[in-house]
């Protein structure tokens, strides 16, 4: 099983130090000045979650070798649909051959600061679901929470894969002689997985198994 791995090295920290300090507005500050998002800090990467999806995660090339310098964001191409259309009824003709609509009025190709941030952030509440909100709402309203999605698997790259194992977030708690890291599992309380099937106790839950 691949380490649990958390933290940037100094030249990540350093590129985004840098856009946070440039002059006039950049996507970096315009994630800084959010309170919507959720920031966790992964293995030499950072990912972004608002309404318990994960909107955004920001990369680190190196386009001159050694350590990691210059960001980089990938996204779900799901996010980048406009919540709603500027000046335009949603509605799209067909005449029986092609739609009348220009691609770039649904799908954002090109930045807007001030703006595109927020409209990635309202495309995500299509997807949320009451658990994934009450994820994010956890996450929000304590510091101690140091994670979230944590896969768990044999390497750093089934980390990223769909089938690899995830609990929902990570706390760090005071323990005996230090701090201990606990992982949790959230379920609504109406959840199917919350209750046993027969005997055998708490083996027989299906979020415990």
């Amino acid at each position: 099983m691949a380490a649990f791995g958390r933290g940037l090295p100094a030249k990540c920290m350093g590129a985004l130090q840098h856009l946070a300090g440039q002059g006039g507005n950049n996507w970096w500050k315009d994630v800084l000045a959010r309170t919507d998002l959720v920031l966790a800090v992964r293995d030499r990467y950072l990912c972004a979650y608002s309404k318990g999806q994960r909107i955004f995660e920001v990369q680190f090339e190196n386009p001159a070798g050694g350590d990691c310098a210059r960001p980089r964001v990938d996204t779900h191409y799901k996010y980048l649909i406009r919540p709603k259309l500027d000046d335009r009824t949603e509605y799209v003709q067909f005449d029986g051959d092609t739609f009348a609509i220009d691609p770039t009025d649904v799908v954002q190709t090109q930045y807007e600061p001030k703006k595109t941030v927020a409209q990635m952030i309202a495309a995500a509440s299509r997807y949320e679901g009451m658990e994934k909100k009450g994820v994010h709402k956890i996450a929000d309203e304590n510091p101690n929470v140091v994670d979230l999605e944590i896969a768990f698997s044999r390497s750093a790259e089934e980390d990223k894969g769909s089938n690899a194992l995830r609990m929902d977030f990570a706390v760090l708690t005071a323990g005996t002689g230090g701090a201990r890291l606990v992982f949790c599992e959230a379920k609504r309380a109406d959840n199917p997985e919350l209750s046993g099937q027969g005997s055998g106790g708490a083996r027989h839950i299906p979020v415990v198994k």
